[in-house]
C-alpha cells in the first residue's frame, strides 16, 4: 500500500471535492424545482 501522507491528503480533497459538487447539484435541482414551483403559483394567482 504506498499510499503514505500525500495520498491520505488527495483523497481527503477529493471526497470535499465530491460532496461539494453533490451539493451544488442539489441545490441547484431544488432551487428550478422551486422556480417552478413558484412560476405555477403565480399563473395560478394571475387567473
Amino acid at each position: 500500500m504506498g499510499m503514505g501522507y500525500g495520498g491520505y491528503y488527495f483523497g481527503w480533497y477529493l471526497y470535499k471535492a465530491a460532496v461539494l459538487v453533490i451539493a451544488a447539484f442539489v441545490f441547484s435541482y431544488i432551487f428550478w424545482k422551486t422556480k417552478q414551483l413558484v412560476e405555477k403559483y403565480s399563473e395560478k394567482k394571475k387567473r
